[in-house]
C-alpha cells in the first residue's frame, strides 16, 4: 500500500450497507470513516476501531479485512441465490460480493488470502504481541517474524475475550476481569493494554513446535521478547521474561 509522505490513511472495510458505516468530521469539515470488519457487519454488529489521532492528516483509503468464516457464510449465500434464481455460480458469487460492499468477487478472495495467515497463526500456530517500545525491526528480511499490521483489527474479538477471561489480580478468588469489571471499562481497558501492541507471525509456521522454540528463535532477532503469546488460541503472558544475550547472560528486565 502507497501512503502519501506525511500522511496516514483512515480505513474502512467492505460493508453490507453503505448506510451503515458512521462518519466524523474534523474542525476543517473533512470527513473520515471508521474501520470495522466484513465479519461484523455480516453478523449485524459494529466494533469500530479506537483513537483516530489527528484527524487532518489522514487520507481515506480502503483496506478489506475478511475472516474465513465470513467468506464461508458469502459462499453459502451465493450457493443459496444460485439455486433461488437459476444463475450460474459465479455470477452468483459476484452478486454476494457486491452486496457485502466489494467490487467482484476476485476482491473477497483476496483480500481473505491476505487475512488467512493471521488467523491461522492465532489459532493453530503462534501469534506474538509486542509493545510499541520495543518492536523488534519490522523492515529485517532475515527475521523470523513478520508484522501484521490489520492482525488487531481482524481478531479484534478473539483478542477481546481472550482479554476478558485473564484473572483479576486484586480479587482474592482470582475471577476473570470480566466478571469484576464494568463492560465499558472492560472495552476501555482492552484498547489501551492492546490496542497499540504490534502483531507478528511466523514467516514459516513450521519452523518451531513449542513456545520454547519459539521464544528461541525470537531472542535471535529482537532484544525484548513478545509481551503476549497466542499458542493455538491460547493466552501466554511472557511479560516478565527478561532479554537475554547470545550467551544467555540477562541483559534487561522489566519493571
Amino acid at each position: 500500500m502507497k501512503v502519501e509522505s506525511g500522511a496516514e490513511p483512515t480505513y474502512h472495510a467492505a460493508r453490507l450497507d453503505r448506510s451503515l458505516l458512521p462518519t466524523k468530521a474534523n474542525p476543517n469539515g473533512t470527513i473520515f470513516s471508521l474501520i470495522y470488519s466484513v465479519w461484523d457487519s455480516l453478523c449485524g454488529s459494529r466494533q469500530w476501531a479506537p483513537n483516530l489521532r489527528d484527524q487532518r492528516s489522514y487520507h481515506l483509503k480502503r483496506i478489506f479485512l475478511i475472516p474465513q468464516k465470513a467468506v464461508s457464510l458469502l459462499k453459502q449465500r451465493a450457493r443459496n441465490l444460485k439455486r433461488d434464481r437459476q444463475i450460474p455460480h459465479h455470477e452468483a458469487l459476484e452478486i454476494v460480493a457486491k452486496t457485502a460492499g466489494f467490487d467482484s468477487w476476485h476482491q473477497v478472495a483476496e483480500a481473505a488470502e491476505k487475512c488467512r495467515p493471521i488467523e491461522d497463526a492465532f489459532r493453530r500456530g503462534f501469534l506474538l504481541a509486542f509493545d510499541g517500545s520495543e518492536v523488534p525491526d519490522i523492515e529485517d528480511d532475515e527475521s523470523p517474524i513478520q508484522w501484521e499490521e490489520y492482525a488487531f483489527e481482524l481478531l479484534r474479538n478473539q483478542l477481546f475475550e481472550k482479554y476478558c477471561a485473564q484473572p483479576d489480580e486484586e480479587d482474592p478468588a482470582q475471577r476473570p476481569i470480566s466478571q469484576t469489571l464494568d463492560s465499558d471499562d472492560l472495552k476501555e481497558y482492552f484498547e489501551h493494554d492492546w490496542g497499540d501492541m504490534y502483531f507478528f507471525r511466523l514467516r514459516s509456521p513450521g519452523e518451531v513446535s513449542s513456545v520454547a522454540q519459539l521464544l528461541e528463535l525470537v531472542a535471535k532477532h529482537s532484544f525484548w521478547m513478545p509481551r503476549l503469546v497466542f499458542a493455538k488460541g491460547e493466552l501466554i503472558d511472557t511479560y516478565d521474561l527478561p532479554a537475554t544475550d547470545e550467551n544467555g547472560e540477562i541483559v534487561g528486565l522489566r519493571f
